[in-house]
């Protein structure tokens, strides 16, 4: 039987810095070893001897809608003018890499 537990930390703020730099150097290790593994064209034997293999991460569609309202008869602000051209410019970069 395989058992998945979903935990949420609550660090304090010194924590999560120190969370932060833990999961930077472990990530920095992970890619020094990959490029390693490849470089030495050993990847594929690495994960026999280890016992781990790698699979493509997958990232799923996630899709929001999102609406602007203004009041009839007013203009947005300059600032609410710039945000929604550049969440427009954002969304359209964003659709074209989806495609």
């Amino acid at each position: 039987m395989k058992l998945t537990l979903q935990i949420q930390l609550l660090p304090d703020i010194k924590q999560a810095d120190q969370l932060k730099a833990t999961m930077g150097r472990f990530n920095q290790a992970c890619s020094w070893l990959a490029e390693q593994a490849f470089e030495l064209k050993v990847a594929n034997e690495m994960g026999e001897l280890t016992g781990l293999r790698s699979r493509p991460i997958k990232t799923p569609a996630l899709t929001r809608e999102i609406g602007v309202i203004e009041k009839n008869g007013r203009s947005l602000s300059p600032t609410a003018e710039s945000f929604l051209k550049t969440l427009k410019t954002v969304c359209k970069e964003l659709s074209r890499k989806t495609d």
